[in-house]
């Protein structure tokens, strides 16, 4: 810890015959006015950061009481900030969640408000640290609680915005953010946030709105011209998407969503010879660059290409080996050679490690179904999805109940959203096969008096 030297912060005070003296305590009036006082507690202070966590906070709470309104009160009221902190994470690591949020809870509510934005920062890592041991709901619970303070400074609401996003918390950051918005109505970067806040709700159309703002505010911006070209060419809107890609270039010309996403866009519209060009050119700049090779997995089996498929999506997955999406695309790969077990493996394993979303378990459905393992297939749909007595499918999509009589309609959002990509590489007539298998299995169950699978 860094010993605070401050033997030279003398406070000296001008006061006249007459006026009132400002209150000082005893024992800051004998510091001050001794100097050997003030070398004791300075001693006193630099011991106690040569000792556990658990037992600075002991020796700092009780430094602060014996030593208040002194110079090194400050400094040490930060180093129990410091020290609860610490102590909180040891408890994280031992899974000892509760008392871990009370030490948090004592750090913030014992430091004296209002506090500077170094504080608040420091106060912010909390919840983030929180978040980063696997306790995704304690720590946005915990950082709700700076909202309050944070409310009328744009500053802090973005810094706060930054982890919901991080967390994947779309509502809480739109929240945020639009009231960011209402401050600094004129700040680019709000908008910018609040888009890809709408993209993690799978909001597409409010998502295009924020970003084309974006661009208004601020016309070279490094990245929205690239995020909202994605959203065209998920539309498979190319020539719009294309011409933004370009704009994005024009801006940022090392940009790595600009290039990538423009190879994909010629890809799509059938334009290898660009593509190429473009694909040289950003495997330059990131030659590992998971989200692309996904993508280009993606389209070669689109493309019938299988062993090219696998090719790539087995190298986005050296790189990022839980990528959901490169998981898809090798089982995909390998479902069109037959392979279903092996499909449901690559994709079941990333479920049991806690990966969980609509199409993913419509995936390993549909590689279940074409193993012949129907009692499996039908188990699998009740982790995603309910059938209303209308014979609708529902499900939660971007935390909104979504119903459709569509299995393509109702996941579509998800692709475009994740990887910025228009067709699904199930076919119309798999999906009718499934549709088919879970309506069978659904009515089946209702005429034998099951209500399991009915709705509330």
């Amino acid at each position: 810890m860094r010993v605070f030297l401050v033997c030279s912060l003398f406070l000296s005070f001008s006061i006249a015959q007459g006026q009132v003296t400002p209150t000082t305590t005893l024992q800051e009036a004998k510091v001050l006015g001794m100097p050997e006082l003030m070398l004791e507690a300075q001693k006193e202070f630099a011991r106690i950061s040569d000792v556990r966590a658990d037992e600075r906070v002991k020796l700092l709470t009780t430094f602060i009481k014996k030593w208040p309104n002194t110079p090194l009160t400050i400094p040490a009221q930060e180093a129990l900030l410091r020290a609860r902190a610490a102590l909180a994470e040891t408890m994280l690591k031992q899974q000892r969640i509760e008392p871990a949020l009370e030490e948090f809870q004592k750090a913030i509510n014992e430091f004296p408000q209002p506090v500077n934005d170094r504080i608040f920062s420091t106060m912010l890592a909390f919840p983030l640290t929180v978040f980063n041991h696997g306790f995704r709901k304690e720590a946005i619970g915990l950082m709700k609680q700076f909202e309050t303070n944070a409310w009328q400074q744009h500053n802090r609401l973005a810094q706060i915005a930054a982890f919901y996003l991080s967390a994947e918390s779309g509502q809480d950051s739109e929240r945020v953010l639009t009231r960011a918005i209402e401050l600094e109505p004129k700040a680019a970067k709000y908008y910018y946030g609040l888009g890809t806040t709408y993209l993690i709700q799978l909001k597409l159309k409010e998502a295009k709105a924020a970003f084309q703002q974006t661009i208004n505010l601020e016309q070279k911006h490094p990245l929205a011209f690239a995020s909202l070209a994605s959203l065209y060419r998920s539309e498979k809107s190319l020539e719009d998407a294309i011409a933004l890609y370009k704009r994005q270039l024009e801006v940022t010309p090392d940009s790595e969503v600009g290039h990538g996403g423009l190879a994909i866009s010629y890809l799509l519209a059938n334009q290898d010879d660009l593509a190429a060009e473009e694909l040289g050119k950003q495997f330059a700049i990131s030659p590992r660059d998971f989200h692309l090779f996904t993508q280009l997995g993606y389209l070669s089996v689109s493309r019938s290409d299988y062993r090219k498929a696998r090719s790539w999506a087995e190298l986005a997955l050296t790189i990022a080996p839980t990528y959901a999406w490169a998981r898809i695309v090798l089982a995909n790969s390998l479902i069109a050679q037959q392979e279903f077990f092996t499909a449901e493996e690559v994709l079941s394993d990333i479920v049991a490690r806690g990966t969980n979303f609509p199409t993913l378990h419509f995936e390993i459905t549909h590689a279940l179904l074409l193993a012949e393992n129907y009692d499996g297939a039908f188990e699998q749909t009740e982790q995603f999805l309910k059938i209303t007595p209308e014979g609708e499918f529902e499900a939660q999509i971007g935390g909104e109940l979504v119903k459709s009589r569509s299995l393509k309609s109702l996941l579509e959002k998800e692709r475009r959203a994740a990887i910025a990509l228009p067709d699904s590489l199930t076919s119309d007539e798999h999906y009718k096969l499934v549709e088919g298998f879970l309506r069978f299995q659904f009515y089946l169950s209702r005429l034998k008096g099951g209500e399991k699978h009915t709705t509330s």
